[in-house]
């Protein structure tokens, strides 16, 4: 997910996230990092 600004010290994206992995995880999937799946 990008995080970015809209160049008035405003970060876009970042305030979305705790909702969109609320309904993810209520669809069924899991949050996983990066680096946990390489390691698999």
């Amino acid at each position: 997910m990008h995080v970015g600004s809209d160049g008035q010290n405003t970060v876009l994206g970042a305030d979305a996230l705790p909702q969109l992995i609320d309904t993810l995880r209520a669809h069924g999937y899991e949050i996983a990092d990066l680096r946990s799946l390489l390691n698999t």
